[in-house]
C-alpha cells in the first residue's frame, strides 16, 4: 500500500492592538500558538473519526444488541465475557494480543457504571474511600495496557453562527474499538494503523513561525504546518463495536 502526507497549515492573527492592551500575566503569542496546536490536533482527531471510527474497516465488526447484549444493560449485559471474547479473536488472527482499548464517553459511563465492573473492585472499598472504576483498573483487568476515552465535541453550522444557535454533538458517543498497537513501529509487526509524517523544511514533526503580515503591516500572523497521513496497515488488528450502549 501507498501513504501520501498532506500539508496541513494553520493560521491566527495577533493585531499589534490586541499585544500592546494585553497585561501580564496573559500572553497573546503564546495563547495563540496554543489555540494552533489545540486546533491541529482536533483536525487530526475529526481524520481519524470521520476515517477509522466506523464499520466495514476493520477485520472484525460487531454491533451492540445484535452480536453482543449492550453494556448498558445490566441484566443481561456482559462486558468482560464480551472484551475477553473480542481480544481472542484478535488474537487468533494476528497472533498478538490486542492492548488498546478506545471507548465513546457514553460507552465509557456505562461500562463504569456495570454491575460486573464494580463486583471486581468493591472489595477494597469502604465508606471514606468508595469503589470506582477507572479506566486503569480496567485496563488491569482486562489485561490492556491502556485505555482511551473520547470525549471531543463538534458542529456542523457555519462558521460565523451565533453561538447560541449552535447545536453539537458527540464525536466517539457509543462505540469502542479495540486494537493491537507494538511498543516500536517495525515492518515485521502487526500494527492496526500508523500515523505517517514527513519532516517540515525545519527538520521537525512540526513548526509554528511568526511573521508580519504583508497585506495589513498591523500585526502578526502565527502560523502551524504539518504534513500527515493516517493509514489501516493490518485490519485484523482492530475489531470495531459499534452501538455498544445506549
Amino acid at each position: 500500500d501507498t501513504y501520501f502526507c498532506r500539508k496541513y497549515g494553520l493560521g491566527h492573527p495577533v493585531p499589534d492592538e490586541s499585544r500592546a492592551n494585553t497585561d501580564a500575566p496573559f500572553d497573546v503569542d503564546v495563547d495563540g500558538m496554543m489555540f494552533l496546536v489545540d486546533r491541529m490536533d482536533a483536525a487530526k482527531e475529526d481524520h481519524f473519526m470521520s476515517s477509522f471510527w466506523t464499520t466495514g474497516v476493520w477485520g472484525t465488526d460487531w454491533t451492540g444488541g445484535s452480536t453482543f447484549t449492550k453494556w448498558s444493560d445490566y441484566t443481561d449485559g456482559t462486558p468482560i465475557v464480551d472484551l475477553r471474547e473480542a481480544k481472542r479473536t484478535i488474537r487468533r488472527k494476528i497472533a498478538r494480543n490486542p492492548n488498546l482499548l478506545t471507548l465513546g464517553d457514553l460507552t465509557w459511563d456505562a461500562l463504569a457504571d456495570h454491575p460486573d465492573m464494580l463486583t471486581r473492585i468493591q472489595y477494597g472499598s469502604s465508606s471514606s474511600s468508595p469503589a470506582i472504576v477507572t479506566p486503569n483498573l480496567v485496563a488491569q483487568l482486562l489485561e490492556l495496557d491502556r485505555i482511551e476515552i473520547g470525549t471531543s465535541i463538534y458542529t456542523d453550522d457555519p462558521e460565523g453562527t451565533a453561538e447560541a444557535s449552535v447545536t453539537y454533538a458527540a464525536h466517539w458517543d457509543d462505540d469502542a474499538l479495540l486494537l493491537y498497537q507494538p511498543a516500536r513501529p517495525s515492518l515485521r509487526t502487526p500494527a492496526a494503523g500508523y500515523q505517517f509524517v514527513w519532516k517540515t523544511v525545519f527538520g521537525t514533526q512540526r513548526y509554528i513561525r511568526r511573521r508580519r503580515e504583508p497585506l495589513a503591516d498591523m500585526g502578526d500572523l502565527l502560523e502551524i504546518i504539518e504534513y500527515w497521513d493516517m493509514k489501516i496497515t493490518a485490519p485484523n488488528a482492530g475489531l470495531f463495536m459499534v452501538d455498544a450502549a445506549d
